[in-house]
């Protein structure tokens, strides 16, 4: 998947795990998706996760738009881990993705707060526009430790 740029799966209504990350390799397991800009999902209404497996080396720095219409039983799109690389992400645009909770969900083991501090898990600098709709079991759009600048 490293030279790919853009994915969009429209109508797969079987489909559950979008990517099944595979921990191997670290240098072959960074490029995976190192030019993707643009993720567009309609209609993958059994869609429960798009990134399956370790985050810790998923790379997302090209990614400047993601588009979800009708997934219905996605609960988050980025763990905070995977969220780290969005600093081109320009375009969050979702609708009718009713189990949606958060658009970063943060990783339970990863992060303990304190009073004093809330540690930055993501910069999302370049971040334009959001748009929202019929997303009923949302939560959370960003965490507050996202820096939006």
């Amino acid at each position: 998947f490293n030279s790919v740029d853009t994915i969009t799966m429209i109508g797969c209504e079987k489909v559950e795990e979008a990517f099944q990350l595979i921990d191997y390799d670290d240098q072959i397991y960074k490029k995976q998706f190192s030019n993707l800009t643009v993720i567009r999902f309609r209609h993958l209404t059994a869609l429960r996760c798009i990134w399956k497996g370790p985050h810790q080396n998923l790379h997302l720095h090209e990614l400047e738009c993601i588009e979800l219409d009708d997934c219905q039983k996605l609960t988050s799109i980025f763990t905070a881990t995977s969220a780290r690389s969005l600093h081109k992400l320009r375009s969050i645009k979702m609708s009718k993705c009713g189990a949606l909770e958060a658009i970063i969900a943060l990783d339970k083991d990863e992060f303990s707060t304190t009073v004093d501090s809330s540690p930055t898990i993501a910069s999302i600098s370049e971040l334009e526009k959001i748009e929202i709709s019929s997303c009923g079991e949302l939560k959370s759009i960003l965490p507050v430790s996202v820096v939006v600048a």
